[in-house]
């Protein structure tokens, strides 16, 4: 017991040990650790060529990356070009472990993730969402329109002018 408590903080000990677990402490650090988004997105990189070389088999890799893009958020921006890196990773390594299926599947999350906090944010604020306020939320595909009318919900002074900011943003 004393050694995984005096592992934990020996990062390079973490890099080196094939439990999956040391990979659930690394990204735990990174993420109290790391507020700035390029520097989130490099870890995050990092993170995942981990997985590679310590070479973990598919599912293994799938089930802690879950957890990884879990902790380790990054604004819409910087996610596309997290994907993009990662794509030239799979090519490199010839293992393109994460279809693109499954890639979309993490997208979807994190835009109904989105949807569900901007739904609480208004209920919250306004006491209720009346079903167009709720049906316009559902149309949107996109994340960084929702992101920017959570900020309106937390922001408007109304619930109509939270109508209106919600009439005028298009995704």
């Amino acid at each position: 017991m004393v050694q995984i408590h005096a592992t934990w903080r020996d990062w390079a000990a973490l890099e080196q040990d094939l439990n999956p677990f040391a990979v659930v402490v690394m990204a735990h650090l990174k993420a109290r650790e790391v507020r700035d988004g390029a520097e989130r997105k490099q870890w995050k990189l990092r993170l995942l060529r981990g997985l590679y070389e310590r070479g973990y088999n598919r599912e293994e890799i799938l089930t802690l990356f879950r957890f990884i893009d879990w902790l380790l958020v990054l604004p819409v921006v910087l996610e596309q070009e997290f994907w993009h890196e990662f794509r030239q990773l799979e090519e490199e390594k010839h293992m393109p472990y994460v279809t693109s299926v499954e890639r979309m599947g993490f997208e979807r999350g994190q835009l109904q993730a989105t949807r569900e906090m901007l739904l609480e944010a208004v209920a919250t604020r306004f006491g209720e969402v009346p079903e167009d306020v709720t049906a316009a939320v559902q149309r949107l595909e996109t994340v960084e329109p929702l992101r920017g009318l959570l900020r309106q919900a937390l922001t408007c002074t109304s619930l109509a002018a939270f109508r209106d900011a919600l009439h005028g943003v298009q995704g």
